[in-house]
């Protein structure tokens, strides 16, 4: 199994690296949407999905280690 799961790492790092920018900026983007009232709403959606994406993107960081 740890074979597997390395073998999957190996070959799709560029997408967890790719996913975790993209929370990141979504993070980001979320927070400044913050400064604006009329905004709030839509920036707190931008904040939970790029959070989200940042959670995922360290589960696989953390399984890939566990699997070196």
């Amino acid at each position: 199994m740890k074979r597997f799961i390395r073998r999957f790492f190996d070959r799709y790092r560029w997408f967890f690296v790719a996913e975790g920018v993209f929370g990141n900026f979504l993070f980001f983007l979320g927070s400044v949407l913050f400064l604006w009232p009329g905004t709030t709403h839509f920036g707190v959606w931008l904040f939970i999905a790029g959070s989200g994406l940042m959670f995922v993107s360290s589960c696989a960081s953390a399984l890939e280690e566990y699997t070196h």
